[in-house]
């Protein structure tokens, strides 16, 4: 399966509106990697190259942008995991384009959306026609394994705002988690992680800068604490040393660069992440 990283910024794009800090100075002068937008994730089988995504994690108000940058479409999407209800990975707007398309809409396939009880709370608040839309949205539960197309998903807990899902996705032998918005795992979390064995691990890291503060409680990980869940995931043995180790959810609170990131991160073994990642396993 292949992985594509749709955005890697925090709730706020890099660079930030209002915002002339260094880094948001940078990334308007230098483009490429520095230029963050919200994060989601497609996900695909193998196939093709170009073949359009099967899966997508979260749906981001940039999703448009990532469009126009990485030449598909959705117009074929039957599966979409939601993490959780903030605006930066829950952006419902597009959803109701789909009763206005200029193509053929009977083609439309039925797109089939997951989450926790507290993300369906959300959905429903906003009163979109499910029928019309050729929407329908499943209850997932912590530790309850459903099928989304050749997909296998775990959802798991993530410590964060409630009803916070992160997802282990499976496909031909192969076991990747995407876990973001987060802060430590907590000790049922752990044991839940200590399940499985990763060949991937996409992992938030909110504010990348070096610090030895150890952020407790949920919300987000600084860096010193990616680097604390990273040394129990070893532990545990759902990472191995050589397992790809993704920082994705990344803003401009570390005032660093893409590349001064990098700098930090490499040396750990860590791959800073950007839009636009493609990573096949």
């Amino acid at each position: 399966m292949r992985f594509r990283l749709l955005g890697s910024s925090a709730g706020k794009t890099v660079p930030r509106p209002f915002c002339a800090c260094r880094v948001c100075e940078h990334a308007k002068r230098c483009g490429g990697r520095d230029r963050r937008t919200r994060t989601g994730m497609h996900l695909f089988a193998p196939g093709e190259e170009g073949a359009e995504p099967q899966l997508a994690v979260d749906l981001p108000p940039d999703t448009g942008h990532h469009m126009m940058r990485g030449g598909f479409n959705l117009s074929r999407l039957e599966h979409l995991l939601f993490t959780h209800s903030h605006e930066d990975h829950f952006d419902l707007t597009c959803l109701g384009h789909r009763a206005k398309l200029m193509s053929d809409s009977d083609q439309m396939p039925l797109l089939q959306l997951y989450g926790s009880a507290d993300t369906a709370r959300a959905f429903d608040q906003r009163q979109l026609d499910a029928e019309r839309l050729k929407l329908q949205f499943h209850v997932v539960q912590p530790g309850q394994a459903f099928a989304a197309g050749e997909f296998r998903v775990i959802p798991l807990d993530g410590h964060h705002s409630p009803g916070t899902l992160h997802y282990v996705i499976q496909h031909a032998g192969r076991s990747a988690l995407l876990a973001w918005d987060t802060g430590y795992y907590l000790d049922d979390q752990w044991k839940a992680l200590s399940a499985f064995r990763f060949d991937a691990v996409f992992l938030e890291c909110t504010t990348l800068r070096m610090t030895d503060v150890f952020k407790e409680g949920p919300g987000h990980l600084n860096f010193y604490t990616f680097l604390k869940m990273r040394e129990r995931m070893l532990e545990i043995g759902c990472l191995r040393p050589s397992t790809p180790l993704i920082a994705t959810h990344i803003g401009d609170n570390g005032l660093l660069t893409h590349s001064e990131c990098e700098g930090l991160a490499g040396p750990y073994g860590v791959t800073v992440g950007y839009d636009g990642l493609e990573l096949e396993l």
